[in-house]
């Protein structure tokens, strides 16, 4: 080990005097405000796409507390002031919206922290200037200035881009209700409404007393449009938004805002606009102790930012409580022991915080936001709809074929035996290459791959070969009934040998052929000499089945989702899609999912269902399981909870015993607890650890993640009790005096 310089009595006092300090800081801090300098104390999460089967996408924010090095204010000074990249946002400043860089000028106003970082018509007229307009985008920015003053920061397009718009957007959050905020920054102004439904021209509705609002803005080419929304409590709340589609215009992407980890410049999540179409995004604002423990497999931990799993304590916990982890630390990224001991498709999908790679054979720990490592064509743990592992492609292919192994518990590196494209997690059919044919794509068609059909059109399904008039046999290999003159149909010999049998119209390739020689399963009417095409049917295979032009033999048969029976024409529509008399094709069922709903086919069941976002869920997605305390939200699903309740499915209330574990009070406005004198903890162990101030004789301070003693520079031990051994290195100084 490295040996350490040891510090003088008085500066290891003072040493030790201040790491008291900052170790009790840390102990309290889910209870006390938190230091907007320090991003890693704050996890806003992100989510998108809350209707979809597999469950919402979702990405890690960090908010925005320090100026980064592209924004103009540490470019170019404002009002006598500029920051350099990494300083900390102020709580207000001077601003002017002409650019005056000497502080004493007229035009310098007042501006919180939001108006700083917004930065308005300076230097770019009538636009923010935060450095990161984006063509055609919608930024979100969530900023916490020096006094824990958080703000919705909303930026509009970039300015002098020829680009033009509109922007209509919902934002329905009961936590922030009554919470005093505000509209604190308007781009070009405009008075407030009471709704925004039908104005033409920026507008802003925003109800304090309900959190919820509705907004709208119209911008030229010259200009960016936007806001600042707040302040808000910087956790322990919802931010629920949801855009307008008929009412958007020149945006095609929502983007938001995350700093980096030194906090010199931002990342950015990006969503597409299109995606919003009946729904919307959630991002929840935790403190990063909270954040991890709401994590409770080691598969979602594994994926959150700044999060551990402890297998000891089988809990998430931060990355810094990493060392009091005495057993099984799982990391960021890193996969899980509880996973990758699975050894087959149905055990891994069957556990909580696991997913199954039919790629790489193994099971890895993870979630539908992703898994540990790179994979493909997977099955992942869903509670809501179980995954089933035999609802996959046909014609696997093993790395490594021998008894016992199968696509169930080995590597596969194709399906359709390597002969065709597999739509894995969709139909899980093949579309087999060209030469080849079957459900599986494990058969040649007549002639060889080089040379299928011998220039005729071999059928997928039953490998059965339509041949140019004039040839005739199994692989259109030899000649046939002479094409005739000013004909459209093509002929086959009949009883007589003298090619009077009509089969089939004469287009590329005659829409019939002999039944001579042809497979099981080649589609021919019964009694007829003829065998059709895919698409045509009748006795001589003349008539085009709906979906086909009848004189081209131009597009699909039953719209391409069904089969047309080739002695009636009648269509049977695939699996999730039913006739419509009216397109005379067969189409996507439809379902009536209310509540932004999203109606998606099951390729499990082979059903139309609702995936229902939230907590609604019902056939229809038109019941709430929310309790008697809470109710859904109207733009994401989730439980917005009455009465001091508190839980993701407000099921209890927020008292003494059932958040604080009895040693605290319990705050229903945001959940937290107040621990109880000598208690700490927080998540699920909130204020269950019992730290009397001896517990750790001076010498330390209680963990509030384990309740354990996390011990000052030169101690150790449980209690902190026992010096740790340093190594002092003598110096031994000469003197000499000269005498004169």
């Amino acid at each position: 080990k490295k040996k350490k310089k040891n510090l003088k009595k008085n500066d290891m006092q003072t040493f030790i005097a201040f790491t008291l300090a900052s170790v009790l800081l840390l102990s309290v801090c889910h209870d006390t405000q938190v230091n907007a300098q320090d991003i890693n104390n704050l996890c806003y999460e992100v989510a998108w796409e809350l209707n979809r089967p597999e469950g919402p996408r979702k990405q890690l924010l960090r908010p925005v507390v320090q100026f980064p090095q592209e924004h103009s204010l540490v470019q170019d000074k404002n009002c006598g002031y500029q920051p350099s990249a990494g300083t900390a946002i102020p709580g207000s400043g001077k601003w002017s919206t002409r650019g005056s860089s000497g502080g004493s000028h007229s035009s310098c106003k007042n501006v919180n922290g939001a108006g700083l970082f917004y930065a308005y018509n300076s230097p770019s007229a009538y636009s923010s200037n935060t450095g990161f307009e984006a063509d055609r985008t919608a930024i979100g920015y969530f900023v916490v200035d020096e006094n824990e003053k958080l703000h919705f920061v909303l930026v509009l397009d970039r300015p002098k881009n020829g680009n033009s718009g509109t922007f209509d957007i919902d934002i329905n959050s009961p936590d922030l209700a009554n919470k005093g905020v505000e509209i604190v920054l308007k781009d070009d102004g405009g008075p407030d409404q009471t709704t925004c439904r039908t104005n033409s021209k920026d507008c802003y509705a925003w109800q304090e007393d309900t959190g919820a609002g509705d907004f709208y803005w119209v911008w030229a080419d010259c200009c960016t449009d936007g806001m600042a929304l707040g302040p808000m409590p910087v956790s322990g709340f919802r931010f629920n938004m949801q855009l307008n589609l008929p009412r958007v215009s020149g945006i095609d992407t929502l983007r938001f805002g995350s700093a980096q980890a030194d906090g010199n410049s931002l990342d950015f999540v990006d969503v597409s606009a299109d995606v919003f179409s009946g729904n919307a995004v959630q991002v929840s604002a935790f403190e990063c102790d909270d954040y991890c423990s709401a994590q409770t497999t080691c598969g979602s931990c594994s994926q959150a930012s700044g999060c551990g799993w402890c297998a000891g304590t089988a809990s998430c916990l931060p990355t810094t409580a990493m060392a009091w982890c005495e057993n099984g630390w799982t990391g960021e990224n890193e996969c899980c022991a509880t996973c990758t001991a699975k050894t087959s498709c149905g055990d891994c999908s069957s556990t909580p915080g696991c997913g199954w790679s039919f790629d790489r054979g193994e099971c890895l720990s993870g979630t539908s936001q992703g898994l540990c490592a790179d994979a493909d064509w997977t099955k992942i743990y869903n509670q809501a709809s179980p995954p089933n592992c035999a609802a996959i492609p046909p014609g696997p292919v093993l790395q490594t074929p021998g008894p016992g192994n199968t696509e169930q518990n080995s590597p596969v590196t194709n399906w359709c035996n390597g002969h065709g494209q597999a739509n894995f997690g969709g139909t899980n059919r093949c579309n087999c290459d060209l030469g080849w044919w079957g459900e599986d794509c494990s058969s040649q068609c007549p002639g060889g791959v080089t040379n299928p059909c011998n220039g005729g059109t071999c059928d997928q399904a039953t490998g059965q070969c339509t041949c140019p008039c004039g040839t005739a046999g199994d692989a259109c290999e030899i000649s046939g009934c002479a094409c005739q003159d000013n004909t459209d149909v093509c002929y086959i010999e009949g009883a007589a040998d003298d090619c009077s049998v009509v089969c089939g119209k004469n287009l590329a390739s005659c829409t019939g052929t002999s039944t001579t020689s042809l497979a099981a399963g080649s589609r021919v009417a019964p009694g007829s000499m003829c065998a059709c095409a895919n698409g045509w049917w009748g006795d001589d295979c003349t008539n085009a089945c709906p979906g086909i032009d009848p004189l081209t033999g131009e597009g699909q048969a039953c719209g391409g989702h069904g089969s047309c029976d080739v002695q009636t024409g009648q269509c049977t529509c695939d699996t999730c899609f039913e006739w419509d008399d009216g397109a005379e094709s067969c189409v996507e069922e439809t379902c009536n999912c209310g509540n932004n709903g999203l109606c998606s086919c099951d390729a499990d069941t082979g059903a139309k269902t609702c995936s229902c976002p939230g907590k609604w869920y019902g056939p229809s997605c038109g019941s709430c399981n929310c309790g008697e305390n809470g109710n859904c939200n109207a733009l994401t699903g989730a439980c917005d909870c009455t009465n001091d309740a508190i839980g993701e499915y407000c099921d209890f209330v927020c008292t003494r015993e059932s958040a604080c574990n009895g040693h605290g009070e319990c705050n229903p406005d945001n959940g937290k607890c107040t621990c109880d004198d000598d208690y700490v903890g927080v998540g699920d162990n909130a204020c269950n650890f019992h730290c009397p101030a001896n517990k750790c004789n001076g010498n330390g301070a209680c963990s509030p993640n384990t309740g354990h003693c996390e011990c000052f520079f030169g101690w150790e031990g449980d209690t902190c009790s026992v010096a740790t051994t340093t190594t002092t290195t003598s110096v031994t100084t000469t003197t000499t005096t000269t005498t004169t």
